[in-house]
């Protein structure tokens, strides 16, 4: 694995997309290249976390509400988040409860670091956060291994029976996935295929490798007597 020494206090941050569909390893991957950077040097900002609130209506009608489709999400709190990362402000990411399909009133403070990741279905999703991005993962599996992870999810993590999660997987997440997240994939840098074992360690250098690019572009390489710092990667073993 690497992780990285940015010396230099000034940057541009390099933003990072993980989309894919549900249980294709999207957070397994992005706790993987989290770990390898260092969390010192990443803020992530996960799409779950921005569902609209829906607090405002009875619990039958938000049990009927498909979290699946684009329209489910508040693309335009998320984009703001992103940009106020970006230019270097701290923000106050939702908390959402999924047993009460509602936003809480508490929030996660996240301040700007110099690499920030966007992760969840809709990474890729809308054409003016991709605007943003420098960097674009989807992470693929195959269909039936992405059902069993999401179930085991969603009974361990949000109270889910099966009964529902098979329901709204026939419903909701399987067309919606056909629909909005599969076309997504043509967006992207790298398409990784996680329906068996993952070989992390030159996935993780590719990226580790675009990073380096941005920050030598920026300025920030050795030779930069301006910005006076480098970006090193070194193999932690």
């Amino acid at each position: 694995m690497f992780t990285p020494i940015l010396e230099s206090p000034r940057f541009k941050p390099f933003l990072i997309g993980i989309a894919g569909g549900t249980g294709s390893g999207k957070s397994f991957f992005t706790e993987q290249l989290v770990s390898s950077f260092g969390r010192q040097d990443v803020a992530v900002l996960d799409c779950d976390s921005y569902y609209r609130d829906n607090s405002r209506l009875p619990l039958e009608a938000r049990d009927a509400i498909n979290f699946d489709h684009p329209d489910s999400i508040d693309h335009d709190l998320l984009y703001s988040h992103v940009n106020r990362l970006l230019n270097g402000h701290s923000i106050g990411k939702p908390v959402y409860d999924f047993a009460q399909h509602a936003r809480s009133s508490a929030f996660n403070l996240v301040a700007s670091a110099r690499i920030i990741v966007v992760e969840g279905i809709f990474a890729l999703w809308e054409e003016r956060l991709r605007s943003l991005t420098n960097f674009k993962i989807f992470v693929d599996a195959a269909a039936d291994l992405r059902f069993i992870r999401r179930a085991q999810r969603d009974i361990l993590r949000r109270g889910r029976t099966m009964d529902s999660i098979v329901r709204q997987y026939l419903d909701s997440v399987r067309p919606m996935h056909q629909a909005h997240i599969e076309p997504t994939k043509r967006f992207a840098d790298l398409v990784l295929d996680n329906s068996g074992q993952l070989d992390l360690l030159p996935l993780l250098g590719k990226v580790h490798s675009r990073v380096a690019q941005h920050f030598s572009f920026c300025g920030h390489s050795a030779s930069s007597t301006e910005a006076g710092g480098s970006t090193q990667l070194v193999a932690v073993h």
